[in-house]
């Protein structure tokens, strides 16, 4: 009897010019491992059984090529052939949901698996604990978890395995052969299940001699203990190790040229767990090296996603960006082997068919495409114009009177903003009040970041906040990675109001309304009508681009408001006026109005005039509202209301919209 690991199987991918152990378990003394092309002998070796039945066969494997190779197990008794063995470039995918999202689950998944085929790709598929969050998982390694690899032409294994690692597989394919007469098979073994922590990927070794992640597991009542194993009830697929006891340790003997990493959603909500994630993640990546690496000199990258936006924690936090910030300051540490790539820049399309879950954004593709770049030119050295090995990080933060110079690396061919304005950054005065800024380009690798309304601007931050999506500054190939010069400090927790409204290049933005049955995230208006009134934008007449245009029944009448909901609270108590730009403003008395949660059944309003201030050109008039009396609290919705005396035309153009600091 003769039982390999499952990942030693037909139509299997090996790493090339590397070293291959078979591993499975017999009832004879003795094994030997051939390997033959053809029918001729490449390589043979042989081992002794151990005590329980278990036998480790090494040797060196052959450069890559599209070749099929055959390998023999034999003992004196019986053999077993794996058919259909290619050489070539291996990884490990591995993570939590996104990088398990399945090929089905892209809209676009029937043309893209079409192109591969013919292609010389390898994906080994993983069956799951049968008993899912509640099952019974391993204490110590176990080897026996089944799976199957998958050739291109298996279309319904293919539909059910990771889409990041097979956008990842096929992109590195087509660079990596890009070169005349390579010949370089590519593959991908994923081991990734939905929800999990960071700490059930751990082995045993990660953290027995890390005092620091003993202490945090200790604290967080994660300490692997053997009395309690599986006690867990839904919570037993969450317990440290065993993921890695589970589906990791089935593909011991086999060699990785590195991991790519989708991980980090469930780590976000907790404070302490989302500032350790870091020293997880270079625990992790330092063992499987030493598991799993070629060689211990060669490098072993972890390519990791950023997080993508979602409702992480309470209202205005930032903890997804305290998460992200762990793989931008691993890739300054060691840029060789924590490259990274970020994801917020992607329009949040979610999986309507799968539940229409907004944690599990669907474009997995163009994801796994941005890793396969990074590694072709970070680790391969395929130098694809204008791709960087890393993506833009900032190196930067000087001040310059009333605004922010932020200079950058790895820029590639420079900075510039897709679109008129950008979107996601952020100020902070002295106070700690953000405010959406502005910002001018001024070299190829810098720029100065401002808010009219903050005279002293103590600290920058970017797409930062858990529910900011579609930020749109890149520097060559990729987006700037998300940043925040107060997220070093864990004194002073950040919190970020978004404020669409304060652009009226917006038109929409994204409202979370959920419950335990259905998440409802879709675009709704920024801006509404007041009763009476309608309400459009206005391309003809403006001064940032676009303005918006609020037209009444009667000039006696008008106006437009915004609503207040999660991660867009109308705080405006924190600053000291709100300033516009009107057109149209004959006669014109303008004023906001705050309407206020009900308070025991009273709803209250609170009314601030605004204030003329300076004519501009094109018949433009700025006004400011102070806001200094205004009373802390929940408001609803915020309106601006205006009246028109002895002017016949029913209108008023708002655009320019800027924040006071207080």
């Amino acid at each position: 009897m003769i039982k390999l690991q499952p990942i030693f199987s037909d139509h299997a991918l090996f790493l090339h010019s590397s070293s291959l152990t078979l591993r499975g378990i017999t009832d004879s003394a003795t094994v030997t491992a051939l390997l033959s092309l053809n029918g001729a002998q490449i390589a043979t070796t042989s081992a002794q059984v151990n005590r329980d039945g278990v036998f480790e066969a090494t040797f060196s494997t052959p450069a890559a090529s599209f070749d099929s190779y055959e390998i023999t197990v034999s003992t004196e008794n019986e053999s077993v052939v794996l058919h259909d063995i290619l050489f070539g470039e291996l990884w490990l995918a591995s993570g939590q949901s996104n990088m398990e999202m399945a090929n089905k689950a892209q809209i676009e998944h029937p043309e893209y698996l079409d192109s591969l085929q013919g292609k010389n790709l390898r994906f080994f598929f993983q069956r799951r604990n049968p008993g899912g969050h509640t099952g019974i998982y391993p204490y110590e390694p176990d080897y026996t978890m089944e799976g199957q690899w998958v050739t291109m032409d298996n279309r319904a294994l293919l539909l059910a395995v990771s889409a990041c690692a097979t956008a990842f597989s096929n992109k590195l394919y087509t660079l990596l052969n890009s070169v005349e007469g390579s010949t370089i098979p590519v593959g991908f073994v994923n081991s990734s299940v939905g929800g999990t922590l960071i700490e059930p990927w751990l082995p045993r070794a990660a953290y027995e001699n890390n005092k620091e992640i003993s202490d945090y597991l200790h604290a967080m009542n994660r300490y692997p203990d053997v009395s309690s194993w599986n006690t867990k009830g839904d919570g037993n697929y969450q317990q440290t190790s065993c993921m890695f006891n589970q589906l990791i340790a089935p593909h011991i003997g086999s060699r990785f040229r590195g991991i790519i990493w989708y991980q980090g959603e469930s780590n976000c909500g907790s404070e302490f767990s989302k500032r350790i994630y870091a020293k997880l993640l270079k625990a992790l990546r330092e063992s499987y090296k030493e598991i799993f690496a070629a060689s211990s000199d060669e490098v072993f990258p972890i390519i990791s996603s950023m997080i993508y936006p979602w409702t992480y924690g309470a209202d205005g936090e930032t903890n997804v960006g305290y998460l992200n910030k762990a793989f931008s300051d691993l890739a300054e540490e060691s840029p060789a082997e924590y490259p990274f790539i970020p994801i917020c820049d992607l329009k949040p399309v979610w999986a309507v068919h799968l539940s229409n879950h907004p944690i599990h954004p669907i474009h997995k593709y163009p994801l796994g495409e941005r890793m396969g770049l990074i590694c072709a030119n970070s680790l391969y050295g395929r130098a694809v114009r204008n791709v960087q090995k890393l993506p833009p990080m900032l190196k930067r933060c000087v001040r310059r009177g009333n605004a922010l110079r932020l200079t950058f690396s790895y820029v590639g061919s420079g900075l510039y903003i897709k679109g008129r304005n950008i979107r996601g950054m952020y100020v902070c005065g002295e106070n700690g009040v953000y405010t959406p800024a502005k910002c001018d380009i001024i070299s190829k690798n810098s720029l100065l970041v401002y808010a009219p309304g903050v005279k002293k601007p103590v600290h920058v931050a970017y797409a930062v906040s858990s529910y900011e999506v579609e930020t749109n500054l890149f520097a060559g190939e990729f987006p700037v990675a998300p940043f925040g010069t107060q997220l070093g400090d864990t004194s002073k927790p950040m919190n970020i109001q978004l404020k669409p409204w304060l652009n009226t290049e917006n038109d929409s933005e994204f409202i979370c309304n959920f419950s335990a049955t259905l998440y409802d995230v879709y675009r709704q208006p920024i801006f509404h009508a007041s009763e009476g009134s309608t309400v459009c934008f206005d391309t003809d007449f403006s001064l940032t681009g676009r303005s918006v245009r609020v037209h009444g029944n009667t000039p006696n009448k008008l106006g437009v408001y915004v609503l207040a909901h999660r991660y867009n609270a109308i705080d405006l108590y924190n600053y000291s006026a709100l300033n516009a730009s009107f057109m149209n403003t004959a006669g014109l008395s303008a004023s906001l109005l705050f309407h206020y949660a009900e308070k025991d059944g009273v709803a209250i309003t609170v009314s601030v005039p605004g204030e003329r201030k300076e004519e501009l050109a094109g018949g433009w008039t700025n006004y400011s509202f102070v806001l200094d009396k205004l009373p802390k609290g929940t408001v609803k919705k915020m309106e601006f209301s205006f009246r028109l005396e002895s002017n016949p035309l029913p209108y008023v153009n708002i655009d320019n919209i800027w924040l006071s600091e207080k």
